[in-house]
């Protein structure tokens, strides 16, 4: 089943000597030859390799594309596809896949995603998956299947990618997500979905977190074996990050929308990249389009944000009046979430430590005094022991754990949710 740019229609005719059975593929065109590559596990990384350019009828099927269309009218008694650029949830079979995290709909129907963690769930019976995704050639993806997880390095341009060839048809769960920032280079595009079996219901889970955060929430460097290694995209890690796992933990929806470095007021080295209280309002992180709030209602939002601010010191008395504001803003999109403003204490050190605390205690109490009630504070500590930090002093593995513990326990006290994995991850 194709989905998204490439669009398959097969009719069985009633006469099999009238009309036979009629194959017509409508292949999204990039200005060349689509390049199609395979992909194959290798010390832990899906693969490419490169075959040939193949080229399809696409010429033929343009010039005569009034045929086409009539035909297919006639046949099918006047079905079309449509599609949209619009951000939130893609109007989409059902049936093939769901988007995971904020993201667009482009006019040809094609799925963009860069935050970390987005990407799409797919669930299907068959042997085989391919994929056919458009990139700079610098990302990486995380793919996910039947709760195992490998790095795929993306290449330039449109390429398809094998994700599974196996000799006997199952049920497979497979996630395709952004491993990589946005500063890594670009957005990635899916542009279809292929298997040789069927597609199977993926339904959205009944429960929804959102969490605006900057490199701690994105499991920056994760990853790395210590302190002092050099952040590589390789060594990021979304899906074992601490807000991966506690949504994991409840089987519950994640929109992650954080970026390394950016900050509440400031950015880590005052760049004049755009703000996370801009970026809320953004489908895709660093650009123009719009997301549409209505399209994700969380149940829950966390706000991790003041480590970015406080790099260069305290940034003064504008931090916490932007707090408030953006706890306003955020109750005003969504008036049934509950929200948590969380301090990390990463990279801050006292007095700084104490002074964005008391600014983040006290745009909570301020909103409360306003009359609302549905918000807390939370403290989310890093580990004691074991792999306590990755590249450049971020949380390591062990600390994104210990952080999930905190966040998990709170989850449950206050909502009253009982532990519902999903999948289980790495």
């Amino acid at each position: 089943m194709r989905r998204t740019s490439t669009v398959d229609i097969k009719i069985q005719a009633v006469s099999a000597a009238f009309m036979g059975f009629l194959q017509i593929k409508v292949v999204s065109f990039y200005g060349a030859a689509s390049v199609f590559s395979s992909v194959k596990a290798r010390n832990g990384h899906l693969q490419t390799r490169t075959s040939s350019p193949k080229l399809g009828a696409q010429e033929y099927i343009m010039q005569n594309w009034m045929k086409v269309v009539a035909m297919v009218v006639v046949l099918t008694g006047g079905a079309c596809v449509q599609s949209n650029t619009t951000s939130g949830h893609p109007a989409t079979n059902a049936t093939s896949y769901r988007a995971l995290g904020r993201h667009v709909v482009t006019e040809a129907g094609h799925l963009q995603f860069a935050w970390p963690a987005s990407g799409i769930e797919t669930r299907f019976q068959g042997r085989r998956l391919s994929v056919t995704l458009e990139d700079t050639g610098s990302n990486i993806l995380d793919i996910t299947i039947d709760g195992n997880t490998q790095m795929l390095h993306l290449k330039k341009g449109q390429h398809d990618y094998v994700l599974m060839d196996e000799n006997s048809a199952r049920q497979h769960n497979v996630t395709i997500t952004r491993r990589s920032e946005i500063f890594d280079n670009g957005l990635t595009e899916l542009v279809s979905l292929d298997t040789d079996g069927q597609f199977l219901q993926t339904p959205a889970p009944a429960r929804r977190i959102l969490v605006l955060g900057d490199s701690i929430s994105v499991g920056f460097g994760a990853e790395g074996a210590d302190e002092n290694c050099e952040y590589t995209p390789e060594t990021g890690a979304p899906l074992r990050s601490y807000v991966a796992l506690s949504a994991n933990a409840f089987g519950a929806d994640l929109h992650d929308v954080a970026i390394s470095g950016r900050g509440l007021i400031r950015n880590y080295d005052e760049s004049p990249d755009p703000l996370m209280p801009y970026l809320l309002d953004k489908a895709l992180p660093d650009t123009q389009t719009d997301w549409d709030h209505s399209a994700y209602q969380p149940h829950v939002i966390l706000i991790n944000l003041g480590t970015n601010d406080y790099a260069l010191g305290d940034p003064g008395e504008g931090f916490y009046t932007a707090y408030v504001k953006l706890l306003g803003t955020l109750r005003a999109y969504h008036p049934n979430a509950r929200i948590y403003a969380a301090y990390s204490p990463m990279g801050v050190i006292e007095p700084d430590r104490i002074s964005a605390v008391e600014y983040t205690k006290r745009a909570l109490e301020t909103r409360r005094k306003s009359g609302d009630e549905n918000i807390g504070y939370i403290y989310l500590p890093q580990a004691e022991s074991g792999h306590i930090y990755g590249c450049a002093y971020h949380p390591g593995i062990d600390s994104h754990k210990a952080m999930a513990d905190v966040f998990i326990d709170r989850l449950a006290a206050d909502m009253g949710w009982a532990k519902t994995p999903s999948l289980p991850r790495p």
